[in-house]
Formats: C-alpha cells, structure tokens, sequence
C-alpha cells in the first residue's frame, strides 16, 4: 500500500514537473545554469553546508547536557541522514526523524527521539514565526487579490494555533494525549498498545526540556533565526547569479517565506513539481520573472539532492558500522 502511494505521488509530481518545464521552456533554464560558474556553484555548495552545520549546531545544544557531550561529526552525519529520508520520500519535512534518533551515538534511543522532536518543533515555530512577518510585509508592500490575502493569512493563522496546541499540549504529554484520543474514537492500533509505556518515557523525555530548560527553547529559537538569514542570503546569490532583474534581500526573504506552504504539503517527494508551481506564483506576484523561479528551484533541487546523496552514505556508513559490531559480539556461553 505504501509502495502503491509513493508511486502515485512520484507519478503526480513528475507531471506537474513536467508541466512547468514544458511552459517554462528549457532553453531558459539551460541558460540560468549556464550562468551559474563552477565557482558560483561551489559557493552555494559551501552556503548549504554551513546552513546544515548551523542546524547540528542549534540540534546539539539540545541534546548536550551536563554530563555528556555529543560528538559533532556523529551528529551532522545522523542531520544529513535526516535529510535525506525525509526529502526522497513523501514526507518532506518529516519522516527521517527517527533515523536521526536511530543514529545519535551512546543514548537512550528514546531520549534522542524526543531531542529530534523538540528540534524539529523549534524550527517549525520559527519557520512559521518568520512566515507570517513574511505575510504581512507582503500584504503591506504588495498589490495582490483579496482572496489571495485571505488564503495567506489563513494558512499562518492557522498554522499558528496547531503549534501553540502543538507545545503545550508536548509540556503536558502529547503522545499520550494522542493515543488517549484514538482510543475514544475507536482506533486501536497493536504497535500502540504494545508501545504505551515507551510512549509515556518519550513523552517524559520531551516534558523535561519544557519544564528544566526553558531558556534553552529560546537560545535555540534565535539560533534557528540565524540559520534563516543563511537560507536567504542563499536564495539572493543564486537569484544574483542568474541575473535576475529586481532581485533584492527582501523579495528573497519573501520568497521563503510565501514559498512555505510547498514545503508542508506531505504528498510528493520533495515537493516535486508543488515547488515549482509555487515559485511561479510568488514570483509573479513580487513582480520578478517566473521562469527564474523554476531556475531556482531546479538549481536548489539539484544542491538538495547533493546532499541528501550525501546523507544516504552516512547512513550506509552508520549501518555497516552496526552490523560489524554484532559481528564481532561473542555469544553469551563465550563470554
């Protein structure tokens, strides 16, 4: 079934990808690559690895406690890994999560659950916090339908009230919440009932980082701030690189944000060919070429795709260091 869905949305992404490529016209986008230098390029490169070392960064100042600290390299490895499970697969932003967990070296694998979990809602407070500035600059700078308006603010407001559901419901237990619900409308599933006392120490786990580290939520917050900037200057250099008219730092910024919905859409891989439709929307409406929108989520799809090659070789790399150490395991009547 599973197979079934994957297929499907690969088939679906690739026809709208097709689509744009088609209406985009591909000498254009030929052209934008050529534009892009080998040095150009490898500049990018280096932008997107120091994006990811500042995401290990901010995810390792909430796994680190007092008593132990977690080698860095283990950790950007266990990040790339993450991912790359989670862009080649449906989920987009989620899904390589407990890959994360699995690979974090030397702890409880449920602890490290809930320090991906925490990570991962940081980054979504702060994905959604600079989104909705995103909104109302754009509303206040730009010329756009009411409806459009409409569609904007709704989709941060509502984003906003499911992730202040979604942190106090975690200070108090949410897992648990969330098997409580299921049960009252009937869903049952095995692997839940077998799982409840590890749902309950996960949840645990995720209470104690609200409830003993409250400034640690902030530090990270403004760490996640930091790596926005990146992603921005990003977006300009590559835009700048392809000459494009009237780029600036600020309809780059706005392109991120106005640009998130694609990302949330857990559907197609990647965010095959929902991507390239939404840039060619938002470009529009900030007055910029669409056709270097595409350009830019091709050139950024490729980046991506880099590392998340990257990403599967470390976990290959992790999986084969597992097995050799149950190889070289003595049985219990040898020890």
């Amino acid at each position: 079934m599973a197979r079934k869905f994957l297929n499907i949305s690969l088939l679906i992404g690739l026809l709208l990808f097709i689509l744009v490529i088609y209406k985009t016209g591909l000498r254009q986008i030929i052209n934008d690559f050529r534009a892009i230098s080998l040095v150009n390029f490898l500049i990018l490169m280096a932008l997107r690895l120091i994006y990811w070392i500042s995401r290990t960064i901010n995810w390792k100042l909430i796994i680190d406690d007092q008593d132990k600290k977690y080698p860095f390299s283990a950790l950007l490895s266990a990040r790339l890994a993450d991912h790359a499970i989670s862009y080649l697969t449906p989920s987009n932003l989620f899904g390589g999560e407990p890959v994360r967990a699995m690979m974090t070296p030397g702890t409880n694998r449920r602890r490290a659950l809930a320090t991906v979990i925490v990570d991962k809602t940081i980054e979504l407070v702060s994905i959604l916090s600079f989104t909705i500035i995103g909104v109302i600059v754009a509303i206040s700078r730009i010329k756009m339908p009411g409806k459009m308006k409409v569609v904007f603010l709704t989709f941060s407001f509502g984003a906003a009230i499911f992730l202040f559901f979604l942190v106090i419901k975690q200070k108090k237990g949410f897992f648990t919440w969330l098997v409580k619900l299921l049960a009252k409308i009937k869903i049952k599933p095995r692997i839940i009932q077998r799982s409840q006392e590890k749902i309950v120490e996960l949840d645990h786990h995720i209470s104690n980082y609200y409830r003993h580290h409250p400034k640690l939520f902030l530090k990270a917050y403004v760490f996640y701030a930091l790596t926005f900037f990146i992603w921005t200057y990003e977006i300009y250099l590559t835009l700048a690189y392809m000459d494009t008219p009237g780029v600036t730092p600020l309809k780059s910024f706005l392109i991120i944000t106005l640009t998130t919905i694609a990302a949330v859409i857990p559907a197609i891989p990647g965010a095959l060919g929902i991507n390239e439709l939404t840039n060619v929307a938002v470009f529009v409406l900030l007055g910029l070429s669409p056709e270097k929108g595409v350009s830019l989520s091709l050139v950024r799809r490729v980046i991506a795709l880099i590392y998340a090659g990257i990403g599967l070789l470390c976990l290959s790399y992790f999986q084969l260091k597992e097995r050799k150490k149950k190889k070289t395991k003595l049985p219990l009547s040898l020890q």
